[in-house]
């Protein structure tokens, strides 16, 4: 199952969909939470 790059366990497409948007939402609100203080230096 190549279709996002990963190596993922073959699951329902609904299963594969959700847990995807989990990693992105889990990882998205860790790197917004981490970067928060330090984003004026940045941008």
């Amino acid at each position: 199952a190549r279709l996002t790059g990963w190596k993922i366990d073959i699951k329902s497409e609904s299963q594969l969909r959700a847990e995807i948007e989990n990693q992105f939402f889990n990882a998205d609100m860790n790197t917004k939470y981490e970067k928060e203080p330090d984003e004026q230096t940045d941008e």
